[in-house]
């Protein structure tokens, strides 16, 4: 054997201890996202929220906060230092790298939030830390899909038995007895309450506006009715929020949105007031909404919320919006007993609508 031969044998009965690279990352507790543009999406166990890295960032620190120190020790070993060297380090970099290409492009549209979701033929319910797939509770990471559903902030709704019909029909009959122009807005108002925490699931997103003068009951249908029923799946916003403002605190959710004094008086109320019936609108069908970025890179959002509007005078100045928005109108009640009518009904809703009714009726929907 010649010097040359003798001196590199210890190199290469070296580099045969290294268990192979794919080997060692399918052991690893992140799931790898596939690129775009320039950055490589991961989704890792341990914090359940996507994280993109650029070639440049795929640093020592940032892997070891997808993934304990001990397992990058299992891909790469140590040196004689009891360290992993920075020329393991990018041989880690490059596995990873030229792995996310195979994944091929990551998509946005992709990504899931909070909400109920149709996943092939499979009913999925994110709650935030938890899916709910089809009646059974499964680990976010857990669950097989193309999709990737993200951890959030869990949000309240419990779980249990579905409400009953004899519970269900409590809520039409709360709506029916507000004093309304048309007959048909009680009803109407119900069916909104039932699909509008499940309005990912749905084809076409309804919205309604509720609208009235003072003292018609305003408060008492979108606080008591709708807040209760459907508040602790929805996202609450007054009337100086921004379609900006909404969207981007929306995310990548399904969730209701309740706008109140949604008032579009003056110039600038106009103008606000009509960027969130476009988002609206372009939520009824979850139609895909690109907004310029910075360096010249766009993003594209999507909305699949259930919209309900309320205020004194309605805004709505455009024939798209007003065949996708329905009125609700709310007149005083001049009878002679609206006092005692009025205390009944408020006992009524504090008694029948509690979180458990909520999370009942939720749950009945979903198993529909």
């Amino acid at each position: 054997m010649t010097e040359d031969a003798a001196e590199a044998e210890p190199e290469k009965k070296e580099r045969k201890k290294e268990k192979p690279i794919r080997q060692a990352f399918d052991e690893l507790p992140f799931r790898m996202l596939g690129h775009n543009k320039g950055v490589y999406y991961y989704l890792p166990k341990a914090g359940g929220q996507i994280i993109g890295l650029r070639a440049h960032e795929h640093t020592p620190l940032r892997l070891i906060a997808m993934a304990p120190l001990n397992h990058w020790f299992r891909v790469r070993g140590k040196d004689e230092e009891g360290k992993i060297s920075d020329y393991q380090w990018q041989q880690i970099a490059n596995g990873m790298i030229h792995m996310q290409y195979e994944e091929g492009i990551f998509e946005e549209s992709r990504l899931r939030g909070r909400g109920a979701w149709m996943d092939g033929a499979r009913t999925v319910v994110h709650t935030g830390s938890e899916l709910i797939v089809d009646g059974q509770i499964s680990p976010l990471m857990s669950f097989p899909s193309r999709f990737v559903y993200e951890a959030a902030a869990s949000w309240d709704f419990g779980f249990g038995e579905p409400a009953t019909n004899a519970e269900a029909q409590r809520l039409r009959e709360i709506c029916e007895r507000l004093t309304w122009d048309d007959a048909l807005s009680g009803p109407l108002l119900a069916g909104w309450c039932v699909v509008a925490p499940v309005s990912g699931a749905l084809k076409w997103r309804p919205h309604i506006w509720i609208l009235g003068p003072a003292g018609s009951g305003k408060s008492t249908a979108q606080n008591d009715i709708v807040g209760r029923v459907v508040g602790p799946a929805a996202e609450r916003f007054d009337g100086k929020a921004t379609e900006a403002a909404i969207r981007q605190m929306m995310g990548y959710d399904a969730r209701p949105v309740i706008f109140d004094e949604a008032e579009g008086e003056d110039h600038e109320g106009a103008k606000r007031m009509q960027g969130i019936l476009d988002l609206a609108r372009y939520s009824s069908t979850g139609a895909r909404i690109p907004k310029g970025g910075q360096n010249h890179v766009a993003r594209t959002f999507i909305m699949r919320s259930c919209f309900c509007l309320s205020s004194i005078h309605s805004s709505i100045r455009h024939h798209a919006d007003e065949s996708r928005i329905t009125k609700l109108v709310l007149r005083k009640n001049t009878d002679s007993d609206r006092d005692e009518h009025y205390r009944q009904l408020m006992r009524d809703i504090s008694d029948w609508f509690t979180p458990e009714y909520a999370s009942r009726m939720f749950l009945r929907t979903v198993r529909n």
